[in-house]
């Protein structure tokens, strides 16, 4: 039994992996932002799908209701820390492996941040997954990354994608569904950190 289901976990963290997880310029050019300096960065969440639930007020809505079934107030006390988590551990998550990976080049993004451009990142989906220790999912989250003119952002620089980056902790200690998904903002920020420096880089030689 532990075979089978290590298996299939093993095959569909090797479907997710292989099916995306690239960075994607799909509008403007990345090579058209400044080569230096600080971008304010913003984050939405209006299109985000969380699971098999179309919007994530109905994910939030399910949880709630079940958590509170078993548990009075329980519910609510995993919505505050459902919500409360972007602050607290996504978005710093995103920025710092962001950061770290251009620091070199002399680039980083900064929440309020008085920028010229502005990166909105869209989180378009959300994949918590779980961890019960005997068996386990890995968290994957999709995002649409957009660099806009700040005084003006009808005025795009550059549109990416980046689908399924799968976030987990090493030795198996994920077991809250907000370290999980943090580990995804993490890995989103740095990927799409790289993506850029390779760009510049490239376009110097």
């Amino acid at each position: 039994m532990k075979k089978l289901i290590l298996g299939t976990l093993l095959f569909a963290a090797f479907a997710i992996s292989s099916s995306a997880q690239k960075v994607v310029e799909t509008k403007g050019k990345v090579l058209d932002l400044p080569a230096t300096g600080t971008f304010n960065v913003e984050y939405d969440y209006s299109r985000l799908r969380v699971g098999k639930f179309k919007t994530e007020e109905l994910y939030v809505a399910d949880k709630v209701a079940k958590q509170n079934e078993k548990e009075a107030g329980k519910g609510d006390q995993w919505k505050l820390g459902w919500e409360s988590a972007r602050e607290k551990r996504y978005h710093p998550k995103f920025e710092a492996l962001f950061n770290k990976e251009l620091a070199e080049r002399g680039i980083s993004i900064q929440q309020g941040a008085t920028a010229s451009i502005t990166l909105i990142v869209h989180v378009v989906f959300i994949e918590p997954g779980y961890n019960i220790g005997i068996s386990k999912r890995p968290a994957f989250a999709s995002f649409e990354f957009e660099f806009v003119e700040t005084t003006n952002r009808s005025k795009q620089i550059a549109m990416l994608t980046l689908s399924n980056v799968i976030g987990e902790q090493m030795m198996g200690m994920d077991f809250d569904t907000e370290s999980r998904v943090a580990e995804s903002f993490a890995k989103g920020g740095k990927m799409l950190a790289g993506y850029i420096h390779k760009k510049f880089k490239k376009a110097k030689k």
